[in-house]
């Protein structure tokens, strides 16, 4: 099932540019898009369950291929089993993902991640570049997950407030010990995390 009912391209217009901070200004060779601007990214989001799986879309903003995701760990977690990050397209097509990250999640801060497959996956996905959207995945198998840093407003109320379809947050229904392909059944998330693609 499409994560997005309908597709739609998001390209930054200078109307849009004029209101705020963009990829752009923290990175103008390097930061493709984010979920929302990291100023925001303020509030300790909610706590996670292990092995389900939690993702923010992201609308590109800039050409390139990313190959790294971003987000930022509020509390670190422990005893992890294995944790990943992946990009899922439209369609919840897993297109990239990490190796297993568990050893990042134990300690708080930015968190950079290199993403493999991508030659495969989001290179050859077609439409790629400036307004295409896609979702940053996080999957923790662990015994206390890392909390994230999210949104002041952390509610699945607001995070799909006048979304005519589709949402901006979601988390899968069910559990597994691998990132899913596809994304499957979800719901809205009030995990409004911070995330971000680039290329390093």
């Amino acid at each position: 099932m499409p994560l997005i009912s309908s597709p739609t391209r998001y390209a930054e217009s200078w109307a849009q540019r004029t209101l705020g901070w963009s990829p752009a200004d923290h990175g103008p060779s390097n930061v493709l898009g984010w979920s929302f601007d990291p100023l925001h990214a303020s509030a300790g989001g909610p706590t996670l369950t292990s092995q389900k799986t939690y993702a923010a879309a992201v609308i590109i903003t800039q050409p390139g291929i990313p190959n790294t995701a971003y987000f930022i760990v509020q509390t670190g977690g422990s005893t992890f089993t294995s944790a990943f990050v992946g990009v899922y397209d439209e369609s919840g097509v897993l297109v990239a993902q990490s190796a297993d990250i568990s050893g990042q999640l134990g300690t708080t801060g930015l968190k950079t991640v290199t993403l493999t497959g991508v030659g495969v996956g989001l290179a050859a996905n077609s439409g790629w570049g400036p307004g295409r959207l896609v979702y940053v995945a996080l999957m923790q198998n662990a015994t206390t997950p890392a909390k994230l840093q999210c949104a002041g407003l952390s509610t699945a109320v607001a995070a799909a407030a006048n979304l005519a379809s589709g949402t901006r947050f979601i988390e899968t229904t069910g559990t597994g010990t691998s990132l899913p392909n596809p994304f499957g059944a979800n719901v809205t998330s009030a995990n409004v995390m911070w995330a971000a693609l680039g290329i390093v």
